[in-house]
């Protein structure tokens, strides 16, 4: 008994010192802040990443914050930049790569409602813990997910490298087209009532038309004639050196949907079409209101490899048009259907401070 009694003494007795080290400590600045008082944002963002994979690695710098994703199948690839501009506040005292579970950090993202804003943190006493506060007010919820051992692919491209591809790809473009999300979205939603593709292509004989169509075997196809010069369907457009070239593609509608997850969020995109090459869509994310325009808001390159179908040629007339079908009603539909505004509180970040611990 005197023995344990003796360790219990002897251990270290608390003092007005202790107290102040330990005050220090839980007030220490977090090394990394970011607020965003439209989380919807970043959930946008976080829905391409998520259509490639469960776990993704973030990395951030005193400049903002990257995410970079190849899909398993090797079809498609994102390099997502959030620059310092593109969240409400943000400061960051280090470098340092998250890997996370997309999934997961959606549904925390989920729970806050159109007046709240949110915070990620990351302090260095807490090096396995990114901490992720709710506000609204002077009240935070706060949620801690640990840093996942997320495994990499060695042959999947570094960020520099889908970058420096994207670019090296446009110098090989034959058409660029400024196209708002909404008329590439009314396309493919026609051409997913006939197939799973979408082709775009252009023929320099029919300089200021764009044909979209979707074609199969059994249903038939659906095809859209766009006018260059009609600024309702092409903002603006582009040939490559100033002449028109002939340009095809045909992509997987599943993979142009995933871009199609950031309207509202993505000003009007670039659209960059070659012959049987990769589609390169770019986009710049839409600032905030309020916000000057001098701020850099950030920017998405999303690549999806062509693909090459198979006897074609069964679908086309002799005259070399494609083969009428009768499409139901559901076209019109959609293509009247208009998108529901949501209406949000408006939140001033020089309200919120930073957390300190």
């Amino acid at each position: 008994m005197c023995d344990g009694t003796k360790v219990v003494l002897l251990g270290k007795k608390k003092t007005k010192e202790n107290k102040k080290e330990k005050a220090t400590v839980k007030h220490k600045k977090e090394l990394f802040n970011a607020i965003l008082v439209s989380p919807k944002k970043l959930t946008s963002v976080l829905d391409v990443s998520a259509s490639f994979l469960s776990d993704v690695v973030i990395k951030v710098n005193e400049n903002g914050m990257t995410i970079s994703a190849v899909d398993p199948q090797r079809v498609s690839m994102v390099f997502i930049d959030m620059p310092s501009g593109f969240f409400s506040k943000f400061r960051s005292n280090t470098n340092f790569s998250w890997g996370v579970d997309i999934a997961d950090l959606k549904k925390i993202m989920g729970r806050a409602k159109g007046n709240e804003a949110i915070e990620i943190a990351y302090n260095g006493d807490e090096p396995s813990i990114l901490s992720i506060h709710i506000i609204k007010g002077k009240k935070r919820r706060t949620f801690k997910i640990r840093n996942k051992s997320v495994k990499i692919d060695v042959n999947d491209p570094a960020e520099d490298e889908i970058v420096k591809f994207a670019n090296n790809v446009e110098e090989e473009f034959k058409v660029k087209l400024k196209m708002d999300l909404d008329v590439l979205k009314r396309i493919a939603e026609d051409a997913r009532l006939i197939g799973e593709t979408v082709h775009f292509e252009y023929e320099p004989d029919e300089p200021s038309l764009v044909k979209v169509y979707s074609v199969d075997p059994v249903s038939g196809s659906v095809e859209t004639t766009l006018n260059i010069s009609d600024e309702e369907d092409v903002k603006g457009s582009s040939f490559a050196d100033g002449t028109p070239q002939y340009a095809h593609g045909c992509y997987g509608l599943e993979y142009i949907d995933t871009f199609l997850n950031m309207a509202g969020t993505v000003e009007v995109p670039w659209m960059t079409i070659g012959e049987d090459l990769p589609l390169i869509l770019r986009g710049d994310f839409k600032k905030e209101k309020g916000r000057l325009e001098t701020v850099d808001g950030g920017s998405i390159i999303y690549l999806v490899a062509p693909r090459f179908e198979e006897d074609e040629d069964d679908l086309y007339d002799e005259e070399g048009n494609l083969k009428d079908i009768e499409i139901n009603d559901a076209v019109e539909e959609n293509r009247n259907a208009k998108p529901v505004e949501e209406e949000e509180d408006t939140i001033d970040p020089d309200d919120i401070e930073f957390s300190e611990g």
